[in-house]
């Protein structure tokens, strides 16, 4: 039975590799120009600019918990904390086991000293994720170094790092 949790993760592992690489949205969203734009922007820290894109996204299909994800991220960038939080609550409320959103939060609540609320985050990573997924481990690890003494500042920590 221990044998079996390993070998299970292994093959939904190599049966999905594949796909992922071909994703065209690295946020799992329908690949629209607009979201393609605003991930281009991400990337290169434009994070103004992104956010002109996600709030037209919004506006077009307020349902789409992968554009708050990213509103959060973005204002939580600028370090608009209470903008950031109240985005990344809208994608939870719209879709609670956004693994992304949890993790991003998590990473909040670790940046303006609220370690208790980021364990809760991992918490609800935790039954989110079938087995295990990167989000959680991300924000297991930045919680582990956080305990230890690393100020958040120097932690790689996300995926857009």
């Amino acid at each position: 039975m221990k044998l079996l949790r390993p070998l299970t993760c292994a093959l939904l592992i190599s049966c999905t590799a594949t796909v992922a690489q071909a994703a065209p949205s690295s946020w799992g969203g329908n690949g629209s120009s607009l979201m393609n734009s605003a991930e281009e922007k991400i990337s290169v820290k434009d994070y103004q600019s992104a956010i002109a894109d996600l709030r037209q996204i919004v506006a077009d299909s307020p349902e789409n918990a992968d554009a708050f994800n990213l509103l959060g991220y973005t204002h939580r960038k600028l370090k608009r904390y209470e903008a950031a939080e109240e985005y990344y609550q809208r994608a939870l409320t719209i879709e609670p086991d956004h693994t992304g959103a949890l993790e991003y939060l998590g990473e909040l609540y670790l940046e303006t000293n609220r370690m208790g609320k980021a364990k809760e985050m991992l918490n609800r990573l935790d039954s989110a994720c079938l087995f295990t997924c990167e989000e959680y481990s991300t924000l297991k690890n930045l919680i582990e170094q956080k305990e230890s003494g690393v100020k958040v500042s120097e932690i790689h920590n996300s995926y857009w790092d």
